[in-house]
């Protein structure tokens, strides 16, 4: 049983408000249950067999009393007095079940709630294994399996209170190609889950404007995608478990711009609770100067370079091409800046290289252009240099352009037709 616990405990496929898909499903994925202390309630469960063979299943119930910091349910082995361990109260309809391939079956269970038994919550998973897996623990496969969350009410003297530990960002440094994302810590200290939800709203604080448009999400209901002037918090209905402590991120991911703000986050726990109110403020300063755009040229390759010197607060990526066009204005290449680059930090100067040939240039006049952007707001940069080589024009010109090809083969046809006149 260690080793199923430690399992389960590892994967926690299902998690509080996760769904997956694997060979052995099961369906609902999550069960909520209100039952008064001496009666009872039956559920059903479909159970999915997706391998190509037969399958001979039996049910396996794991305890659990509190989530971590991410949501995962934690399993835990208790004694059989404890209070919070209720495997005792579930009986199945079928101890076994067998499941042709590609086939489901729906089963029943039911859950009893003792006479004594105190008021609050109580939690566990129904999964179905394969038959005689937990004896085998050397060979177990219950990777296979897919739990169903188990939430269950006893009635009573229910007790909904919850505290609002921290609201921050969650990196000390932000990065300009990634959305600004907030940490939420919320502590469930009542005797019942609660499933917080809520939202946050950013202003600006030189005008104490709310800025607009700053959350894009998927709307799990419709599937929708939806474009919001605040950022939803627990938008998929997480648990938290009485006396677990919970992170929700959510992000500012739509219009960020440079300024300085104040975030707002409103959370609601309960119907008969406030929200619990916390602020962060913050500074966004984007500032990356860039200079000495030139073309290198050695014995056996060409490249670019640039300088760039970060004057903000927020790390960056300058990313883009180099447009490369030859005399006749074809253009010949199109570099990119490596995606690979590394970022440049607030206050630091560096050059980027942009390769483009691992042979030497051909012969020829030539213009590049700088056509970059950094940051949230996605800021152009740009810049010119040209250059020129010497060589054989007309591996130059082959090697330039299918049109001065054109061009040099019309010249060499005409010469031949004149010659052919005479």
């Amino acid at each position: 049983m260690k080793n199923f616990l430690r399992y389960f405990t590892a994967c926690c496929v299902l998690l509080l408000n996760l769904a997956t898909a694997s060979a052995i499903g099961i369906k609902p994925l999550r069960v909520e249950l209100t039952i008064d202390p001496g009666n009872s309630a039956t559920a059903t469960l479909r159970v999915i067999n997706s391998e190509a063979t037969a399958l001979q299943l039996k049910p396996e119930v794991v305890i659990y009393t509190k989530n971590d910091e991410k949501g995962f349910p934690v399993a835990e082995e208790l004694a059989a007095d404890n209070p919070a361990n209720i495997r005792s109260w579930f009986t199945f309809e079928d101890s076994q079940i067998d499941l042709p391939a590609n086939s489901e079956k729906e089963v029943n269970f039911t859950v009893t709630v003792p006479k004594d038994a105190a008021a609050g919550g109580r939690y566990a998973s129904v999964m179905y294994i394969a038959a005689g897996e937990s004896e085998n623990k050397g060979n177990l496969q219950v990777n296979t399996a897919v739990p169903s969350l188990i939430l269950l009410t006893v009635t009573g003297n229910q007790i909904q209170t919850g505290s609002f530990e921290n609201f921050a960002l969650r990196d000390t440094v932000l990065a300009g190609d990634i959305p600004l994302a907030f940490n939420l810590a919320f502590k469930n200290t009542g005797n019942i889950h609660a499933k917080p939800s809520g939202s946050v709203a950013i202003f600006d604080q030189q005008t104490g404007k709310q800025l607009t448009s700053i959350a894009r999400y998927n709307n799990p209901a419709t599937g929708e995608s939806v474009v919001a002037d605040t950022i939803p918090i627990n938008l998929n209905g997480g648990n938290v478990l009485p006396g677990s402590p919970r992170i929700f991120e959510v992000a500012w991911n739509e219009n960020i711009i440079s300024g300085k703000f104040t975030a707002k986050a409103s959370l609601g726990y309960a119907k008969d609770k406030s929200p619990l109110l916390k602020s962060v403020s913050f500074e966004i300063a984007e500032d990356l100067q860039t200079s000495n755009f030139q073309f290198i040229q050695t014995d056996n390759s060409a490249y670019f370079q640039i300088t760039a010197t970060n004057n903000g607060n927020v790390n960056e990526k300058l990313t883009g091409k180099v447009k490369v066009t030859n005399e006749f204005e074809t253009v010949v290449a199109a570099p990119k800046i490596p995606e690979d680059s590394a970022y440049i930090k607030p206050g630091e100067t560096v050059t980027i290289q942009i390769p483009w040939l691992s042979k030497a240039l051909p012969a020829g006049s030539y213009t590049a252009e700088l056509l970059a952007e950094y940051g949230f707001a996605k800021t152009p940069v740009t810049a010119k240099t040209t250059f020129s080589s010497s060589g054989d024009n007309l591996f130059i010109y082959a090697g330039i352009g299918g049109g001065v090809v054109i061009i040099l083969a019309g010249g060499f046809f005409a010469y031949r037709l004149g010659r052919r006149k005479k």
